[in-house]
C-alpha cells in the first residue's frame, strides 16, 4: 500500500497485542510478563482453595506426579481458578490498552480517525485458539479497552501443579500456569511462544540519535537537585528499540537454526561483520571488515539499516518468535533488497514468524520468484543457485493491501 494508509498503525497494533499475551522479551531469550494480581483479590477463595487441597492431599508430597485436569483438582481450588479467570479478561483488557498507549505514545481516544459515518467504537478485536475452546471478543470505546467476551475453558486444561507447599503464592502460581496455558502462553525454552520484537522504519536514525538522548537525560539528571527538568517522550516502540540494542550486550549465543541466515546477511548483505563493543564504557554497535573495524556511524547507511536486523537475530529472535520490521528495503539496492527478501524466507523456514509492510516492487517480485522455487526439482533450483532453505512454500506467506478511501483503509 501507499504512504499514510496503515500498514505501520496495524503493525505496531499486533506487536502490542502479542505483548500482552505473551511478555516482553529478554536477552538470551527470556520473558519477563506482567501479570495482573487478580489472584490475590480472592482471597476467601484461595483459603478454601487450600483448605480443600489439603483434604485431597494430606501432604505436600502426596500431591500427584503425574498432570492432572482442572476439572480433576479439589472444588476449592478450582473455584478459585475459574473466578479468577473472570477476572483475568477485564485485566487483559487493561493490559492491553497501557501497551497501546505505551507504545503510541498517546491516550487511547486519540487512536482512531473519526468522520460523520465511523463514530461509535473505536476498533473491535476478536482472537481465538479452536484447539484450546478459548477466544477473547474486545472493544474499544470511549477511550478504554473493554472485554466483552473472554471464554476459557479451564476444566479441560490439564497441568503438573505438584510439588506445592499449599502456600497462597503456590496456589496463585498455580492458577496463573492453568489460566495461561488455556491459550499456549508460557514462555519456555522448548515452548517459547510468540514473542513479539518490532524493528522500526526509523531505525537508522534512532541509533545514530540514541546515544546523545541518554547523554543528555544523564546530564539533566545531575542538575534535578538545582534546577527543574523535562523529561524528553518517546513512544513505547522507541524504547523497546533502543532497550533490545543494550540488551543485546548481555545475549546469549544466536540459535544454530538461525546461523545460516546470519552468515548470509553479513557476508552476502553487509560484507562484513556486526556487533556490540562491550569494551566502551557505553555500548557501541561496530563494523567490522577486511579494511577494520569501524562505528555504524561511520559506514554506509545500507550497513546501518541492516545492523539492528542483525543483532535481533543474534541475541533476541528464537524460533517461534514474531519478527516485525517495518520497511527492512529502506536504503538497500534492488540486489541487496533481493537477497534481504531470501534471507527473509530463511529466516521463515526455520520457524520464525515474520510481518514486514514494504513499499518496494523488488521485494515483493523475490519473494513471488522464491513462492515459484516450490515449483521446481531440487536440481533446477540448484542451477539457478538457490537452496532448499530459500522456498517458500505458497501456505507459508500471506500477503495485504493496503487501499486508502474516505473513510480509512481497506485492507
Amino acid at each position: 500500500g501507499p504512504n499514510n494508509s496503515g500498514k505501520s498503525y496495524l503493525a505496531l497494533a499486533t506487536y502490542c497485542l502479542f505483548r500482552t499475551l505473551v511478555g516482553e522479551p529478554l536477552a538470551g531469550g527470556g520473558i519477563a510478563r506482567t501479570r495482573p494480581r487478580v489472584l490475590t483479590g480472592t482471597l476467601d477463595l484461595l483459603e478454601q482453595a487450600r483448605v480443600d487441597i489439603i483434604k485431597a492431599w494430606p501432604d505436600p508430597r502426596s500431591v500427584p506426579d503425574k498432570p492432572i485436569k482442572v476439572g480433576e483438582m479439589p472444588k476449592g481450588l478450582q473455584s478459585a481458578l475459574l473466578e479468577a479467570n473472570k477476572s483475568l479478561g477485564d485485566a487483559f483488557g487493561i493490559q492491553f490498552q497501557t501497551e497501546l498507549e505505551r507504545c503510541y505514545g498517546t491516550q487511547m481516544d486519540s487512536l482512531a480517525k473519526r468522520s460523520s459515518t465511523l463514530m461509535g467504537p473505536c476498533f473491535e478485536i476478536e482472537f481465538s485458539r479452536p484447539d484450546k475452546a478459548f477466544s477473547c471478543d474486545m472493544l474499544a470505546t470511549d477511550g478504554r479497552v473493554v472485554v466483552k467476551s473472554w471464554e476459557n475453558n479451564l476444566l479441560e486444561q490439564t497441568i503438573q501443579i505438584g510439588p506445592m507447599s499449599f502456600s497462597y503464592n503456590d496456589l496463585i502460581d498455580v492458577g496463573w500456569s492453568v489460566i495461561f496455558m488455556a491459550f499456549e502462553l508460557e514462555a519456555s525454552s522448548q515452548r517459547p511462544g510468540r514473542v513479539p520484537h518490532y524493528i522500526p522504519a526509523s531505525r537508522s536514525a534512532i541509533l545514530f540519535a540514541h546515544k546523545t538522548l541518554v547523554g543528555n537525560i544523564v546530564d539533566s539528571a545531575s542538575r534535578a537537585w538545582v534546577e527543574p527538568i523535562a523529561t524528553p517522550k518517546l513512544t513505547g516502540v522507541v524504547t523497546d528499540f533502543i532497550r533490545a540494542l543494550l540488551m543485546s550486550v548481555q545475549g546469549k549465543s544466536p540459535s544454530p537454526n538461525l546461523q545460516d541466515v546470519i552468515s548470509f546477511l553479513e557476508k552476502d548483505v553487509a560484507h562484513g561483520s556486526l556487533y556490540m563493543d562491550e569494551s566502551l564504557e557505553y555500548p557501541e554497535i561496530r563494523y567490522e571488515n577486511d579494511i577494520g573495524s569501524f562505528s555504524v556511524h561511520q559506514v554506509s547507511s545500507m550497513v546501518s539499516e541492516i545492523a539492528p536486523i542483525v543483532l535481533y537475530l543474534k541475541h533476541l529472535v528464537r524460533e517461534g518468535h514474531l519478527f516485525i520490521i517495518e520497511e527492512p528495503e529502506s536504503h538497500l539496492d534492488a540486489e541487496n533488497q533481493m537477497k534481504l527478501a531470501r534471507a527473509i524466507v530463511m529466516l521463515v523456514n526455520a520457524g520464525v514468524y515474520v510481518l514486514i509492510t514494504t513499499h518496494s516492487d523488488f521485494f515483493v517480485n523475490q519473494i513471488n520468484n522464491l513462492l515459484l522455487l516450490s515449483r521446481l526439482t531440487p536440481r533446477r533450483r540448484a542451477a539457478r543457485k538457490y537452496s532448499a532453505r530459500e522456498v517458500l512454500q505458497p501456505s507459508d506467506v500471506g500477503a495485504y493491501l493496503f487501499e486508502p478511501g474516505a473513510e480509512g483503509s481497506a485492507v
